[in-house]
């Protein structure tokens, strides 16, 4: 390994150590997603036209909501769970009622764009990769300017706080 490799999985342990402290001041207020809460949700989304009646039921209306506000990119192992529209990351939920309306998930919806253009849904187990290559990409930008481009890229799904913890920050600062 490289040093900044080195310096890299380091940023990562400190940074998933704080995220475990604030999560547990924060679980019950938080947008934060888990790796297997992601995947069932992305399961769910993309299999929903294949689900029977008893199935759908079976899953509760949580997997009505999801269906509103996700769509799935892609087949197997290299699909991406993406927000909806551009609007279902909007702080008020309401979108300008984009092309989707009631459209089930999956990969074919009419509301669901291009993967470059879409707002992919982060979770824990990527979350300081994707904080990561946000930050390279972006060449080194100061912090404001670096929440914009996450949200721009990942709605709401990197939570504020986990932008601002401190590991996150020097991720931001050493690189500069």
């Amino acid at each position: 390994m490289t040093t900044n490799d080195n310096q890299k999985e380091e940023q990562r342990r400190i940074f998933d150590e704080r995220m475990g402290e604030a999560l547990k001041e924060k679980r019950g207020n938080t947008t934060y997603m888990t790796e297997i809460e992601h995947d069932d949700i992305r399961e769910v989304v993309g299999r929903w036209e294949t689900l029977t009646k008893e199935e759908r039921r079976q899953l509760g209306t949580k997997s009505y909501s999801w269906l509103k506000k996700y769509a799935v990119v892609g087949v197997g192992s290299g699909a991406f769970l993406i927000y909806k529209d551009d609007d279902g990351a909007d702080d008020d939920g309401a979108g300008e009622g984009g092309e989707g309306g009631e459209d089930a998930g999956g990969t074919e919806g009419a509301g669901v764009q291009a993967l470059d253009t879409s707002k992919v849904v982060s979770h824990g187990g990527r979350m300081f990769d994707d904080l990561h290559s946000t930050h390279i990409a972006g060449g080194h930008c100061k912090a404001r300017t670096f929440e914009m481009r996450l949200k721009a890229k990942f709605g709401k799904s990197i939570p504020r706080f986990a932008v601002r913890q401190p590991s996150a920050q020097r991720v931001h600062d050493s690189n500069a």
